[in-house]
């Protein structure tokens, strides 16, 4: 239900009303399976869309029903219409969990490690690149930089990701340009993994986000009671909570340690799938690359 293969790697995300299929994303069943979080994020998906689908079964069942009155029906409408978004509403916050661990397990590549005490070496080295670079002429510099921005002098990187800014005068932006350039080619893998993770949540949101106004448009709740059902859930999908909303947490002592086991367990898994594996330039000498520009 809601899933539906289009080729054998690949499956549509459909939220069914009646004869209306909204689509809502697909999912990548090569290499979105097997392991965490892509099972919590494909079983939220999949709640949710089932949990507005047997809603809507229900509304279906409700309007033919002779024996209510159109606001009998209404009225049951919506208290079914209630009870799934509920549902639709666990399924979020379980996602809005992972994505938690997700960020927290996600360790920051670092592309060159920070100077460790007694290296006098790898100071020195950088602050020759760094004078180097200060001292060149507008040829050799523009070259350089262009070196730094492409990745292809990781001496020079080194030097300007680890000194500060005042050595090296280069500007904050090209850092970041050069951080961000350097460690796509340290850690493909590494970025490649994160990358489908965050496609892989953001595409169990848009499930999310489709079964819930789905669901709110067939029970008859417009978007600004929906906000006020919602409170500051509002903000797991993407609606603006009201300002003074608070968070509620309803949950027994019980359900909050099974909870808190349920986290560490995904955090030890994700943990290990999210460690950085070791970086090209590890243990490069970057000495031997003096003067080479």
């Amino acid at each position: 239900m809601g899933f539906e293969k289009v080729r054998d790697d690949a499956s549509n995300i459909f939220v069914r009303r009646g004869n209306k299929y909204r689509r809502a994303g697909t999912w990548d069943e090569k290499r979105w399976q097997g392991r965490a979080p892509f099972t919590e994020y494909r079983g939220a998906a999949e709640g949710a869309v089932t949990a507005a689908e047997s809603f809507f079964q229900s509304a279906a069942t409700t309007r033919a029903n002779k024996d209510l009155s159109d606001a009998g029906q209404r009225k049951e409408i919506r208290a079914r219409g209630l009870d799934a978004i509920s549902e639709i509403r666990r399924h979020a916050k379980r996602t809005s969990q992972v994505r938690g661990i997700v960020r927290r397990e996600m360790t920051e590549l670092t592309p060159f490690k920070p100077y460790q005490p007694g290296d006098a070496v790898s100071v020195l080295i950088d602050l020759e690149w760094s004078r180097m670079l200060r001292s060149a002429n507008e040829a050799d510099r523009s070259r350089m930089l262009s070196q730094l921005a492409s990745g292809s002098h990781p001496g020079l990187a080194a030097a300007v990701l680890r000194l500060p800014q005042e050595f090296t005068g280069v500007s904050a932006n090209l850092i970041d340009v050069a951080r961000r350039t350097v460690t796509e080619k340290m850690f493909p893998d590494d970025i490649e993994k994160r990358r489908q993770i965050n496609e892989a949540g953001d595409t169990t949101q848009a499930a999310l986000d489709a079964a819930l106004q789905e669901v709110a448009d067939e029970a008859g709740i417009a978007p600004p009671e929906l906000r006020e059902i919602l409170g500051a859930d509002a903000e797991l999908f993407g609606i603006l909570p009201p300002s003074d909303a608070e968070s509620v947490d309803d949950r027994d002592a019980a359900q909050k340690a099974l909870d808190r086991l349920d986290e560490e367990r995904l955090s030890a898994e994700l943990g290990q799938q999210l460690k950085p594996s070791e970086a090209l330039f590890a243990g490069a000498d970057l000495s031997k690359q003096r003067g080479t520009t």
